[in-house]
């Protein structure tokens, strides 16, 4: 993401770690505009980091974050995961960088912070 031009990025090595890092953001009032998540995850896999974003939207200011998610789960769980939560894009494994670099670029996010997972 630094290579295409995003300069306020964070990164997160599992789950557990996203949803701290969203909980202590919006404490500070120095929320995030995007998240890029991954399903599979250690820890926290990424379905736990949307339910505890849905289940916390209002009270971490979350209603406004997009999400993009990327995998290799199937069409079927593609389905049932973007009807369950508020996923703004879903790009699957194997990703296509210029893909990514085009959804991000479409929010109009640069020097906005943003967190990876």
């Amino acid at each position: 993401l630094f290579k295409m031009g995003f300069s306020s990025v964070k990164d997160c090595s599992d789950g557990n770690q996203c949803i701290q890092l969203l909980s202590e953001a919006n404490q500070t009032g120095n929320g995030y505009n995007l998240l890029i998540l991954d399903i599979k995850m250690p820890k926290a896999n990424g379905i736990n980091v949307l339910e505890f974003i849905k289940a916390n939207s209002h009270e971490l200011h979350l209603k406004n974050l997009k999400v993009i998610v990327i995998t290799a789960c199937t069409y079927t769980d593609q389905f049932t995961i973007q009807n369950k939560f508020d996923v703004w894009k879903w790009i699957q494994k194997p990703m296509d960088w210029q893909q990514l670099y085009n959804a991000c670029n479409s929010l109009y996010v640069h020097d906005i912070p943003t967190s990876t997972a």
